[in-house]
């Protein structure tokens, strides 16, 4: 894998490990829908990362900007639980992913 090539896969991957460890926590609260939700994102990530080649701006702003609206549920469904300081840290995630979003959409958008 190459510089250029790692660039666009690693977001993807770290990306998929907050679901991936929420989806699971959910799953063993007995949160099926979260659990599913969350699983669904991961497994979207992880299919981006093989395809990023492809179309990697579109792809990218696309998976980013599913994410944000995955990290929005889940920091929805925690204040809903009750939750101190970690639907917080989801809003943030959030926020991180929309920007990533913007950010590949703009270069998509550029001509090449």
């Amino acid at each position: 894998m190459d510089k250029a090539e790692r660039k666009l896969k690693l977001p993807l991957i770290i990306g998929a490990l907050p679901f991936l460890m929420a989806g699971l926590d959910a799953f063993d609260q007995g949160r099926h829908l979260l659990a599913a939700v969350n699983l669904l994102m991961t497994a979207v990530n992880w299919i981006a990362v093989r395809f990023i080649s492809k179309a990697p701006e579109k792809t990218n702003a696309v998976v980013h900007l599913c994410n944000a609206a995955v990290a929005g549920f889940v920091s929805y469904d925690y204040f809903q639980q009750g939750k101190q300081w970690l639907p917080y840290a989801w809003i943030v995630a959030a926020g991180v992913f929309l920007g990533m979003a913007v950010v590949s959409y703009r270069r998509a958008r550029q001509p090449q």
